[in-house]
């Protein structure tokens, strides 16, 4: 009888042990977070995601988020082509260019609207009006919004890409050019404007974008990935959203949190935040916008294909499920 009990009482530990383990092991395998990297441009106007990242959003849905820093949004998405990231944050026009040749991605929403892109033109080169740029030589991103925007500029001069010598600049080599005389006008974004600006003081002269040209700064996806963990794309949204929230709420904490992250002086930052909005939207002149650097870039045989359907690169509905009102793009 005691020998009986005994081999009960063991079964009874033994079953007990393997319901506990059984529970932990559930409870670990809930907890697991999923892995996500999204590569982002290293500057303010990624601000909105990196201050999700930095008050734990993310975390919050169970998400283990690590950044992959470029220096520019066009670098950015070539780490999501490339498959280094699952998703990237760059501008329209970045996005529009890559569509031209790769088909696999896809946009979620818009994290800023920003004005920071203009050109900076040498005195001594004897450029002081628009039309002073014919034959000089203009440097430019290709494959960054500024190649546009450089268009969009020279149209709206009357002017052409072949009344201009164009020099490709990658992006980290801006100062580099200016310093060495390599170009006559530059065509950039903030922060290397304004630190160009300062850096020549009087030897330049300063070409503002016309007024209505701002750009977006988009979320986007691979598309596989997306297509099969649309929670995983919505739960990111949901991270953004928090983080535009608590933003809108403490609009001082998020001014310190840029300039802390970016080491700003005071008067940059006051500079760069009026020329960025951070909302999490996809609003309905991203189409617009979309649609015309899209005839730009076929007009000017800057890309191969004669057509255009951005609605085959965009999926609203994890952000309307997040946040409905955000969206008011048409497709």
């Amino acid at each position: 009888m005691k020998i009986l009990k005994l081999i009960l009482a063991i079964v009874l530990v033994l079953g007990l042990y393997f319901i506990v383990n059984n529970k932990n092991e559930e409870t670990k395998t809930s907890q697991t977070s999923q892995k996500i990297k999204i590569s982002v441009y290293d500057g303010d106007t990624s601000s909105l995601l990196l201050y999700a990242k930095e008050l734990g959003y993310f975390k919050n849905y169970n998400l283990d988020v690590e950044l992959l820093y470029s220096r520019s949004g066009k670098v950015a998405m070539d780490k999501l082509i490339e498959r280094e990231s699952l998703y990237s944050i760059q501008t329209e026009f970045v996005t529009v260019k890559n569509s031209f040749k790769n088909k696999n991605f896809t946009i979620l929403a818009s994290l800023a609207e920003g004005d920071i892109n203009s050109m900076l033109a040498f005195k001594a080169s004897g450029i002081y009006e628009a039309e002073d740029i014919i034959n000089k030589k203009v440097g430019v991103s290709i494959g960054t919004a500024t190649e546009f925007y450089m268009g969009v500029f020279l149209e709206q001069h009357n002017l052409n890409l072949e009344d201009i010598q164009i020099i490709n600049v990658p992006v980290k080599k801006r100062y580099e050019v200016m310093e060495n005389r390599e170009v006559d006008a530059l065509f950039a974004w903030d922060p290397y404007i304004f630190n160009l600006k300062k850096m020549y003081k009087d030897e330049l002269n300063y070409f503002p974008m016309p007024v209505g040209f701002s750009f977006y700064f988009v979320l986007t996806a691979n598309k596989e990935f997306h297509n099969s963990n649309p929670e995983i794309s919505r739960k990111i949204l949901s991270a953004l959203r928090d983080a535009e929230i608590y933003k809108d709420k403490n609009p001082k904490m998020f001014s310190k949190f840029i300039q802390d992250k970016f080491n700003l002086e005071d008067d940059y930052l006051d500079y760069t935040l009026k020329g960025h909005n951070y909302e999490l939207t996809l609003p309905y002149s991203l189409s617009i916008i979309m649609d015309k650097q899209a005839s730009w870039l076929i007009k000017n045989n800057l890309v191969d294909g004669k057509d255009f359907d951005f609605s085959n690169n965009i999926d609203k509905k994890p952000l309307q499920d997040v946040n409905f009102e955000a969206v008011t793009l048409i497709e």
